[in-house]
C-alpha cells in the first residue's frame, strides 16, 4: 500500500467523493475479487478487465507508490459497471467523471512521468538514415529555418510499418532527460515527398519548443499558440493536403505488406 502522504498530490482536487462502500452496493463487485497488474508499457492511460467474476486493473508501473487516494480512486474506477447493463445508473457517468478526473489530475501533477529504465541517447546515432532522408540532416535543416539552432534531441526511424510519429523523453544512466523524436516507418519510402517529412520533423520539433501544459486538470498538447506556430511552417498547406489525399492509400499498402509479412515469418 503507498504511503499515505498528502503532500504527494495537488491541494484543492484529489478528495474522492465516492466512498468504495457506496460502488460495492451499486454495482457488487468487491475489493477480494480486484486484482492490480503494474505495466512498465503503459503512459498514461489504465484498463480494467472482467473475467469469471473477477476483474484486473492494469496500470502504470510508476503509480505503485501512488499516494492511498490515487490507489483509492483507481480501485473504485475499477469497480464501476462493466456491462452496458449496468451502466443504466443515473450515477454512473458522475461517478466515472469524478474519478478519472482525480486520477488525471495526479498523472498532470507528476509529469514528467517517472521514466522506468534508462537509455544511452548513442544507441540512436545509427537510426536516423533513411531509404531516402536522413533524419538528422532534415533536423538540422528545421532547425536552422525555424529555431534558430536552440533545439536538441535524439532521432529515430520507427518500425517498418509503424503509423504514428511522436516526440518523448528519455533518461539517460546519469539521470539526465533527453528528447527523443521518432519518425513512423511507413514514411521512410522513396515516394515520399521531403516536404511532408520536414513537416512531421517541425511538427515534432514544435512540441519540444512549445510543451503541453495543464487546464482544467487536462493536459493540453495542441493549444492555440501550438496550432498557430504549425502554420507557419513553409509546405504546410502542401503538406496536410498530400496526408489527405495520398496518406490513406499509402497506409493501406503497408497495411497489406505487414499482414503478408508476418503471414510469411509463420510458414
Amino acid at each position: 500500500m503507498p504511503p499515505k502522504n498528502s503532500n504527494d498530490i495537488p491541494s484543492g482536487s484529489m478528495k474522492i467523493p465516492i466512498q468504495s462502500s457506496f460502488i460495492t452496493s451499486l454495482f457488487k463487485p468487491k475489493e477480494k475479487d480486484l486484482e492490480i497488474n503494474y505495466s512498465k508499457r503503459l503512459k498514461k492511460g489504465w484498463r480494467v478487465a472482467a473475467k469469471d467474476g473477477k476483474r484486473t486493473l492494469t496500470v502504470p508501473e510508476y503509480l505503485r507508490n501512488a499516494p492511498v487516494q490515487i490507489t483509492e480512486a483507481l480501485h473504485q474506477w475499477a469497480l464501476l459497471p462493466h456491462f452496458k447493463k449496468e451502466r443504466k445508473s443515473g450515477d454512473y457517468p458522475m461517478i466515472k467523471r469524478e474519478l478519472e478526473k482525480i486520477i488525471r489530475a495526479y498523472i498532470c501533477h507528476i509529469s514528467p512521468i517517472p521514466k522506468v529504465g534508462t537509455v544511452n541517447p548513442t544507441l540512436y546515432e545509427n537510426q536516423t538514415r533513411g531509404v531516402k532522408y536522413d533524419l538528422k540532416e532534415l533536423f538540422q535543416s528545421v532547425n536552422n529555418q525555424y529555431f534558430q539552432n536552440r533545439l536538441e534531441a535524439s532521432l529515430r526511424w520507427g518500425q517498418r510499418h509503424s503509423r504514428t510519429s511522436y516526440y518523448t523523453t528519455r533518461q539517460d544512466p546519469e539521470g539526465r532527460t533527453f528528447n527523443l523524436i521518432t519518425i513512423a516507418g511507413v514514411y521512410n519510402s522513396e515516394v515520399i515527398p521531403r516536404f511532408v517529412i520536414e513537416g512531421l520533423m517541425y511538427h515534432e520539433m514544435l512540441h519540444i519548443a512549445i510543451p503541453s501544459f495543464i487546464k482544467n486538470g487536462r493536459r493540453v498538447v495542441h493549444g492555440t499558440e501550438f496550432k498557430r506556430a504549425e502554420k507557419r511552417y513553409e509546405y504546410y498547406n502542401e503538406w496536410i493536403r498530400w496526408e489527405k489525399q495520398t496518406m490513406p492509400a499509402l497506409l493501406g499498402s503497408a497495411a497489406i505488406q505487414k499482414k503478408f509479412s508476418m503471414r510469411r515469418r509463420k510458414k
